[in-house]
């Protein structure tokens, strides 16, 4: 009995020198700036898109989900949803909304449309009485490993994890200094092609009125130096004194169609 715990210690210490890693950090920086920067941008693409949004309250729990399946294109610089179809499941009583998640997405493409024209609406109420609550990141936001980024971050890591039966490399990146504009959080990056698998990040310091807000991502590599979201999940809390509102929301990404220019 004494050999078999000794031999299952061993085990265990050898399982966990294999999961620290010998990866060195300025190398691996550079190794995945290098694979992120060959990704192509400039092509056109259609995905469908199945969301699930949920309200939830005070404990967490959801009173008001919404499912909506639609189709995301993206022509040129210009990105916009076709909603297929919304439903809405309040008091275990299912509702039809479809019009009405048609109505937000093209008025939320109107006001994107403003913004890229140089007309900044306002923030707060559209008008319609949809406040406006979006968090929007691009590839700088997500990507601290790019050169002119770096430094920003403290770099630090982590053992070695497994996932879908393959091992990935860990990297927690911390803010040099907070600010609501610097994300960090953790990386999960594959070791062959040092192309980054997935994301967990936050703000570094919370924007005004938030209380909490976490990300989620999920990429694959689809082949033809085209590197994609498949899965994003977002937890927000907001405090805006007279209203709370606590939101998580999944969305999947499928189905590719690629367009060359």
């Amino acid at each position: 009995m004494r050999l078999l715990r000794l031999s299952f210690t061993l085990v265990i210490l050898w399982m966990g020198a294999v999961q620290a890693g010998t990866q060195n950090p300025d190398s691996l920086i550079v190794h995945v700036s290098r694979k992120m920067a060959s990704y192509d941008h400039d092509f056109d693409y259609t995905c469908l898109v199945r969301s699930s949004e949920y309200r939830m309250d005070s404990r967490w729990q959801p009173v008001t989900t919404r499912q909506i399946g639609k189709r995301l294109i993206k022509q040129g610089d210009v990105t916009w949803f076709e909603v297929i179809r919304a439903v809405e499941f309040e008091k275990g009583r299912e509702k039809d909304i479809t019009e009405k998640v048609r109505e937000e997405y093209d008025r939320a493409r109107a006001h994107a449309e403003e913004e890229a024209a140089g007309h900044e609406a306002e923030n707060g109420d559209d008008g319609n009485g949809e406040e406006k609550h979006q968090v929007s990141l691009g590839m700088d936001d997500i990507n601290p490993f790019q050169e002119d980024r770096r430094d920003l971050y403290s770099f630090h890591m982590l053992p070695d994890t497994m996932a879908q039966g393959r091992r990935y490399i860990r990297v927690r990146t911390t803010a040099v200094e907070p600010s609501p504009d610097v994300y960090e959080g953790t990386y999960r990056i594959d070791p062959d092609t040092y192309s980054i698998d997935s994301m967990a990040l936050h703000p570094s310091k919370n924007p005004k009125f938030v209380r909490e807000l976490a990300l989620k991502f999920r990429f694959q590599d689809m082949g033809g130096g085209r590197w994609m979201p498949v899965q994003i999940k977002t937890r927000v809390y907001v405090n805006l004194l007279i209203k709370k509102i606590r939101i998580e929301t999944e969305e999947v990404y499928s189905e590719y169609v690629f367009t060359e220019k």
